[in-house]
């Protein structure tokens, strides 16, 4: 099945929407996020298998209504076009409809039948997959799913290779358990060991006596120098537990008040100072618009005032004469504050040019634009530093880092080298090599001296055979004269008497008795004829085939013969010298070695071989991971010298000095802010000395200017208080006859005052406001918040450390012996304090297992200074060793063949696993390969297990949690390839849906997934990968995939594409 063009009508954020797709099997939609990709996976997936949860859920988006999803999709299948379309339906998946097709009874079958019995499932897991699917290991173990993964079965084969396997570990752990250093071997070896200590205990008893009396005393002493030594690491660990309770109040108080300490706060800030600027913003806004109104009644009842009566000059300048009047009063104050203003500001001008020549000696100019707010650039001075700072720190974490690093890896190089010259110039895999094929021929050469031995026993035991066949006797004739004889009489005398009884030949009275006489005699040859066939028996030599006993005779020695030269070839000219010196470098090597001896040193020294081979591939990671440390650093250079061009940039915008002192450039920076914050203040005085000099100005121009209209001549005073007073006069003439005029004049001087009595508040106001953010040190409402946010975390900080100093107090009335000094606390490292601790526990344990020994010890010299004399155990433990060293040797020999055999299953098991894997796991392995760029080249399964295991370039395994995000993702993404074509072989043709699944990947593997897919879509997969990561779309367009890019959405319901 091929889909061949996507048809929406109504479908999440989409709108007649028409996608036809690309015919060479891979198509490459690309748009931004929030584009709809998604939605059109869920949108496929929804035409397949249904809309989940009915219509409710398949709404388009919020505001639509009832308009329920609605579209189509155009597919290719055996050669047919067909159309599926699905509308939802409440309280159904949706509506299904095929069309191009005659005579179609049942959409449904049909359409399972097209998806091929495929489940949503597994198409939601293996078919459409997005970043969260491809990442998530739990999606590959559906019961479908795993069964194309994990589908390796055991078979009767598997299953003995897997008892035999358990049945030979559980044999070799009873005999020898090397992890917990128990078993029957070490149980036999203990015992002979005590039963040699015994026997020479035994022997020695008339010169140990006075030894354990010494050994008393000496035991005794002992046991209080542990004693003491336990009571000083109780008192130690006490210490350290106590310390360990302390540091983290201590920690948590230090670390609060260095981030107090770090808070810009300055000065106190009350709770409410927010409040109080809203409160005042608010009455602020209040007052002008109650201002507004007051003017415009003025200004109306001015105008009826002038409609009532004609207009004369003096009452045409009435209003401003009665202003003047009112005024006049203010305006005497107000010349009194201009004088005040005056000294203030040449105080502020002062203060101001002193603060300039302070920043002008340290080479810093008082920008031109000194009024604009600076809490922005300071918050980019600090972020400047703070990077500088952080890039600093990071270069210096990472220099140690590679320090450590690189003396590990010096110290690892040298031990490395130290035991390579141990190999006699041979490489470490060949020394491996050689060291398992020697282990193999030592193995084998037990195995021969074994049945070296049985064949000399069997041929010494065909030989006693041999001797033991007796000379041929045969018995004397009067046996079978003695047989025939009494044979004979009693078969003649029982048929006479038979005879004559039946006849009525015998006389009354003894009619029985020659017939019973016969039978005495019968019964009597019989036991005769027994007695010479025993004796016949005994005698007589029995057949035996002397030809036959030579043939195996000569049989066994051909074995033996042929046994000894292989033994021969292998014990000559052989030479463990540098296995034996490597391996038994740090033992002392017995002056004779038995061939145990020497499978059990090979055996060792193929163990330090193979941890020499890690320790060198472990030096060659130390050496890849200093590589990319050095790169690192050079990047963290990079990053340094960028971040200190930054601050240095940063520094040259806001005038100050270059210098990579941060805290003398954030002090000149504060400087500078407090010369602005002058600055502002003496403009403001300037500003309010020039408002009040321009209104007593004001005040007199106006007067001056009505004195001009009303006054004909020359005036008698040119004070402007006194014409103010006179012009008054002659209005209260004029309105003494003019009562109405008078009373709209009074409303609208009423209404004039209140607004001018409301400017004067309106001022006062925007002063409050004013002066609450300069308490504050900000300049907007945004800044007052984010001050009193700090005051906040401050108070929080502080109740926080008084918690911390509760705890810290508690903790030392715990324990009051105990004193902690602030010098500990810094230099406390909890690792190791847990390390302290831990080791002083392993310490008082083994003290008193130690003491428990030394006290069973010494309980045993007691007894034996007291038993030594009545000892006659010599004889019975003598026979009891030699019982245990055929015990032992029989052990050792079953172990052995134990250990063969487990070798031999694992290799078996080791060619089951990887040669009978699961085709999908085959298929897997070649994608993984080609998407890894060969680092990873198979993938298999543990027999009997459901875990998957990754095979690198150097032939190790590798679980799947161990890898990387990026090459776990691509290994998933191998998988689901695999399964796509096993699906396919099955006759299950779905195209696969991919949402952005290589974003994690490399440049390198990206394009190799690229490629991947592009050959993988050519084979006839029908791909569709959703991207919104541009150059994952100009790729697939180098490599001749034309992009289908998805328009933006707009309010426009009409969508086209292509």
């Amino acid at each position: 099945m091929r889909i061949t063009d996507l048809q929406i009508e109504r479908f999440g954020v989409w709108r007649d929407l028409s996608l036809p797709l690309a015919e060479d099997g891979i198509s490459v939609f690309y748009g931004p996020n929030e584009a709809g990709k998604s939605t059109l996976m869920r949108f496929i997936r929804g035409i397949l298998y249904g809309f989940p949860g009915g219509a409710s859920s398949a709404k388009v988006r919020p505001g639509d209504g009832d308009h329920a999803a609605v579209g189509a999709l155009c597919i290719e299948a055996d050669g047919r076009s067909l159309t599926l379309r699905r509308k939802a339906e409440p309280g159904t998946r949706g509506q299904l409809a095929i069309s191009g097709h005659p005579a179609i009874d049942d959409p449904e079958a049909t359409l399972e039948q097209l998806l091929g019995g495929t489940s949503e499932s597994v198409f939601e897991n293996v078919f459409a997959i997005g970043l969260h699917e491809l990442q998530e290991l739990a999606t590959l173990q559906d019961d479908e799913v795993a069964e194309q993964i994990y589908s390796l079965s055991l078979g009767p084969e598997g299953e003995r290779l897997l008892n035999a396997q358990t049945e030979a570990e559980t044999r070799l752990k009873r005999l020898f358990d090397s992890r917990k250093s128990s078993g029957r071997l070490v149980e036999l070896a203990n015992r002979l060991c005590k039963i040699d200590e015994e026997l020479k205990r035994v022997d020695d008893a008339s010169s140990r006596y006075g030894e354990l009396v010494e050994q008393r005393d000496r035991t005794t002493a002992l046991i209080e120098e542990h004693r003491e030594r336990q009571a000083g690491l109780q008192h130690q660990l006490r210490g350290h537990q106590f310390l360990d309770r302390v540091w983290a109040p201590w920690n948590r108080q230090r670390q609060l008040q260095q981030e107090l300490a770090a808070l810009p706060i300055s000065g106190e800030l009350p709770a409410d100072a927010l409040e109080l600027f809203d409160r005042h913003d608010r009455e602020l806004e209040q007052k002008e618009s109650r201002r507004r109104e007051l003017l415009a009644e003025s200004k109306k009842l001015r105008q009826q005032a002038e409609a009532t009566i004609g207009d004369t000059t003096l009452e045409d300048c009435a209003c401003s004469i009665r202003s003047l009047q009112e005024r006049a009063p203010g305006i005497r104050e107000q010349e009194q504050r201009v004088a005040g203003l005056r000294k203030e500001t040449d105080r502020l001008q002062q203060d101001l040019e002193t603060r300039i020549e302070q920043l002008e000696e340290h080479g810093v100019q008082l920008p031109e634009d000194v009024d604009h707010p600076n809490a922005a650039e300071t918050r980019d001075l600090y972020q400047a530093a703070e990077a500088w700072r952080q890039a600093h720190r990071r270069r210096a974490r990472l220099v140690r880092r590679y320090r450590r690093l690189a003396d590990a890896a010096q110290k690892s190089r040298q031990g490395v080298s130290a035991d390579l010259k141990t190999l006699d110039g041979r490489g470490i895999t060949d020394a491996i090599e050689y060291a398992r094929g020697r282990l193999k021929e030592l193995q084998r050469l037990a195995e021969l001296r074994q049945r070296e031995s049985v064949l000399r026993e069997s041929i010494e035991s065909l030989r006693d055979q041999q001797q033991a066949i007796p000379e041929p006797r045969e018995l004397p004739p009067y046996f079978y004269l003695v047989l025939g004889f009494f044979g004979i009489a009693g078969l003649v005398l029982f048929g006479t008497g038979l005879y004559g009884f039946f006849n009525g030949l015998m006389a009354p009275g003894a009619e029985h008795a020659a017939w019973v006489v016969g039978l005495i005699y019968l019964l009597v040859g019989l036991c005769c004829g027994g007695v010479t066939w025993t004796m016949k028996q005994h005698f007589e030599p029995q057949d035996v085939d002397f030809g036959l006993l030579q043939a195996r005779l000569d049989r066994t020695a051909s074995d033996l013969a042929e046994v000894r030269r292989e033994i021969e070839d292998l014990t000559r000219n052989r030479s463990e010298s540098w296995l034996l010196r490597g391996a038994a470098k740090d033992e002392k090597t017995p002056k004779k070695l038995t061939e145990l001896d020497v499978i059990l040193q090979v055996q060792r020294r193929i163990a330090q071989l193979e941890r020499l081979d890690d320790l060198s591939r472990s030096q060659h990671q130390r050496r890849q991971q200093l590589s990319d440390i050095r790169h690192r650093l050079q990047q963290r250079q990079q990053e340094l010298t960028a971040r200190r061009r930054e601050w240095c940039e940063r520094l040259k915008q806001l005038g100050l000095p270059e210098t990579l002192k941060v805290r003398q450039a954030f002090d000149l920076w504060q400087q500078l802010n407090e010369a602005q914050r002058v600055w502002q203040r003496w403009q403001l005085a300037d500003a309010e000395l020039s408002h009040e000099r321009a209104a007593v100005d004001a005040f007199r121009q106006e007067a001056s200017e009505l004195a001009t209209k009303l006054e004909t001549g020359k005036s008698e005073t040119s004070d402007s208080y006194r014409l103010v007073e006179k012009w008054a006069r002659r209005l209260a003439e004029i309105d003494a006859s003019r009562s109405e005029r008078v009373r709209l004049r009074k409303l609208a001087r009423e209404k004039q005052q209140q607004a001018d009595q409301l400017l004067e508040t309106i001022e006062t106001l925007r002063t409050r406001r004013m002066e609450v953010l300069t308490r504050a040190g900000v300049s907007s409402r945004d800044e007052l918040a984010a001050r009193i946010k700090q005051y906040s975390r401050a108070t929080e900080l502080q109740e926080l450390i008084e918690q911390a100093g509760e705890e810290l107090a508690a903790a030392s009335r715990s324990e009051p012996d105990l004193a902690v000094v602030e010098e500990d606390l810094i230099a406390y490292d909890a690792e190791q304090n847990n390390h302290a601790i831990a080791t002083i526990r392993q310490e008082l344990k083994d003290l008193e297992e130690d003491l428990r020994v030394h006290h069973e010890r010494l309980g045993r010299l007691r007894q034996e200074v007291t038993d030594l004399q009545q000892d006659r155990r010599a004889a019975s433990l003598r026979f009891e060793r030699a019982q245990i060293e055929a015990e032992l040797n029989d052990a050792t020999a079953e172990w052995a063949a134990t250990r063969l055999a487990t070798n031999a299953i694992d290799e078996v098991r080791g060619r089951l696993e990887r040669d009978c894997q699961p085709e999908t796991l085959k298929k897997a392995s070649e994608y993984l390969d080609r998407l890894t760029c060969r680092k990873y080249r198979n993938i298999w399964v543990p027999l009997g297990e459901r875990r998957l295991l990754i095979d690198d370039d150097q032939g190790q395994a590798t679980r799947v949690e161990h890898l990387s995000s990026g090459t776990r993702e691509q290994l998933f993404l191998a998988i689901r390839l695999a399964m796509i074509q096993e699906f396919a072989g099955q006759g299950v043709d779905l195209p696969m849906v991919l949402d952005d699944v290589v974003v994690n990947f490399d440049q390198v593997r990206t394009e190799a997934a690229v490629n991947t897919l592009i050959e993988f879509a050519e084979d006839g997969q029908q791909i569709l990968l959703f991207t919104c990561h541009l150059h994952l779309a100009h790729l697939f367009e180098t490599k001749g995939v034309e992009p289908i890019w998805l328009p933006g959405h707009t309010s426009v319901e009409k969508r086209q594409v292509g």
